[in-house]
This record gives structure tokens, C-alpha cells and sequence, in this order.
């Protein structure tokens, strides 16, 4: 998502009767990159935090400029708390940033795309240096992407629970299923700290709220896989003579520039563009017992007194192509109740799912 970059930041707060608001959303102003993050205010002074997406293709300074907008270095790690970072996809416009987040907040849970075989991985990281507009020379930056999609569990802390989800399969004749079995996210398993969920299938926070209610608050990952365009793109890596053999560690790679340009060349010549695994997320309460008293949209756009009465949800869409109905009509099927909730959504296609 590109934003000017001078825009205002996008919020909307949230209300119950006679309350101040409760939820602040937050879309950083980034340039052409991502960076939203909400902010649930609880009972007793606690606050329930989440991150979707940090990173830019623009100048680093305005990532920097709104990460410690959000996270204040001097307040430490302490108080930088976010209880669930979500990462929709491993470009660096959506990702550049976790390296901050790592070093000045403590995370609490990471909610993924699950690249479940060693070839998945593989094939993501050759599709991201492909795709790189420029391949990092830092080293702890190479590290980073190199660990985040080759080895998650070793980049993150042990301390810190992973949870990844399934890409959702378009042949499973039940994907309802996946509603029936919601996860809370203050009881996943002691054994482990890693998780796997389906697509669609629920996460919860169980929340007291500064009015002392109780409510659920819902978030919803779904992904994509891209199966037969990630298959054609193996397909042009094992057919190039520059690239075979690979290097046994493919952090070499990083200081191979004829391989680079060949990934390159392959990437340009695929005939859609891929994200991998792009992770949408719906963010809500469950019931709805809130309502929205405004929203100012990346600095321009104001709800009108009747659009104001609806619903809590938001929906976080990563780079996924709306143009493709298939898309769109299975989060229609998938989450009806959802839809009907909704507002906000991260681009402005909120007419695509009226």
C-alpha cells in the first residue's frame, strides 16, 4: 500500500456508551510500504497491542519516524509490548521493519503464513531475491530476511509463540470446518511454541474492557497458496544453466550477483506476479456490542453521521489481488457476519464487498 507522505495517520476510535474510546487504529504513513497497528484499552490501565505488517520501500526514515511514533525507545521493552505481530507476506515493504520491532519491543506472538515443506521455503526465499529491488549488503539485514523465511523459529526468541496458518485449500469440500475449533490465544499449548491453524479459522482474546465488560475480540487469518505459479517459477530456476547447481547455504547467494540477475530475469518473465503466501486478517468483537463514532482515513476521507453506526471490525488485506472475484467471493462465503461488521478496511475497496 502506498501512501503520501505527508499524509495525516489514519484512525478510528471506538466507543460503548459514555466511554472514551477504547481502540485506536493507526495507519502509519510509510511511503509505499505497510505499517497498522491497534491499540485496545483495557480495565485497570493494561492495553492489548497489535502490529500488522512494518516495512517500506520508501526512505527509512519515515519507517523509523512511526515505529518509534508507536514504540517510544525510551519507554524500553518493558512497556513496548505487542501481544500479536502479524506478517502477511515476507517483501520487504511489509517486513523491513520486524528487525526494530525485535530489538525494541517484547513480542508476544507472531501469527504467519505456514511454509510447511523445506521446498516452500526455498522457493520463497529465491522468489524474494528475484523480486528485490535491491538486495540488502548489510549482513544482520541479510540475516534477517534469511532467517525469517528459511528458519522463523531460530529469528525469533523461545520465549515468543508462533503461530502459523494453513493456505487455504480451494479442493477441501468442508472449509467451514475451520470456524468450529476458535483458538484462544491465552491458552495455547505449554508443550510447544509453535502453532499451527487453518485458514479462517479463529483466533480470540477473551478482554475486560475499561467499562469492566467482558468481550471477545476475534482475529481471523486466512492466506492463499500460490501453488501452480510458485510451481512455474521452480520450473524456469531448474532449467537455468546460471543457477545449478545452488549453493548448498543459500545465504551465499546474497554476494552471487549472476545468480541474482537470473532470478530476476525469471521473476519478470512470470505472467502474474505472486506474493507467496499473502495472510489477510479480519480484527473485531464478538458479539458486536461497539460501535464506530468516526474514522479519518489517511488524512481525506470522513465518514458521514450514517455510515458512523457500524460495526467494530477491520480487515487487513496485505497485497492480495481484489481483482480476482474468487478471492473476493470466498471471504463473502467465509465470513458473512463479518463482512457485514466491517468499518474499515486497509485500501479503499470497501465497495468490493457491499
Amino acid at each position: 500500500m502506498e501512501m503520501e507522505k505527508n499524509s495525516s495517520v489514519g484512525m478510528n476510535g471506538l466507543f460503548t456508551a459514555g466511554m472514551a474510546p477504547f481502540l485506536t487504529r493507526t495507519i502509519h504513513p510509510v511511503g509505499q510500504g505497510a505499517f497498522y497497528y491497534e491499540q485496545l484499552e483495557l480495565h485497570k490501565g493494561d492495553a492489548f497491542r497489535v502490529v500488522y505488517d512494518c516495512g517500506t520501500k520508501s526512505s527509512q526514515k519515515y519507517l523509523d519516524r512511526e515505529i518509534n511514533d508507536a514504540f517510544p525507545l525510551e519507554l524500553g521493552n518493558d512497556k513496548n509490548v505487542i501481544d500479536i505481530l502479524f506478517v502477511s507476506h515476507l517483501d520487504s515493504d511489509h517486513i523491513g521493519g520486524i528487525s526494530t520491532l525485535k530489538e525494541r519491543c517484547t513480542v508476544k506472538h507472531v501469527v504467519m503464513p505456514l511454509l510447511e515443506s523445506d521446498l516452500d521455503k526455498k522457493t520463497e526465499f529465491l522468489y524474494w531475491l528475484g523480486k528485490a529491488s535491491n538486495v540488502p549488503h548489510d549482513k544482520n539485514t541479510r540475516q534477517m530476511y534469511y532467517s525469517l523465511i528459511l528458519e522463523p523459529e531460530v529469528y525469533w526468541k523461545k520465549d515468543v509463540k508462533i503461530i502459523y496458518v494453513r493456505p487455504y485449500d480451494e479442493n477441501d469440500k468442508n472449509p467451514e470446518k475451520a470456524s468450529v475449533n476458535p483458538v484462544d490465544i491465552d491458552n495455547l499449548p505449554q508443550d510447544g511454541r509453535i502453532v499451527t491453524v487453518d485458514s479462517f479459522q479463529c483466533i480470540f482474546k477473551r478482554m475486560q474492557l475499561l467499562s469492566a465488560e467482558f468481550i471477545r475480540w476475534k482475529y481471523i487469518p486466512f492466506n492463499f497458496d500460490e501453488k501452480k505459479r510458485k510451481k512455474s517459477f521452480m520450473a524456469m530456476v531448474a532449467k537455468c544453466p546460471q543457477l545449478n547447481p545452488l549453493p548448498e547455504n543459500l545465504m551465499d547467494l546474497f554476494d552471487d550477483e549472476p545468480k541474482i540477475k537470473a532470478l530476476k530475469r525469471i521473476y519478470n518473465r512470470l505472467e502474474k506476479k505472486i506474493n507467496g503466501n499473502s495472510l489477510m486478517v479480519y480484527s473485531g468483537p464478538e458479539p458486536t456490542t461497539v460501535q464506530c463514532e468516526g474514522m479519518l482515513f489517511q488524512g481525506n476521507v470522513q465518514k458521514s453521521a450514517d455510515e458512523r453506526k457500524k460495526g467494530a471490525g477491520c480487515l487487513y488485506l496485505g497485497d492480495v489481488d481484489l481483482k480476482n472475484q474468487n478471492v473476493v467471493q470466498l471471504i463473502k462465503k467465509m465470513m458473512p457476519k463479518e463482512i457485514l461488521e466491517l468499518d474499515m478496511i486497509q485500501i479503499r475497496s470497501q465497495k468490493i464487498f457491499l
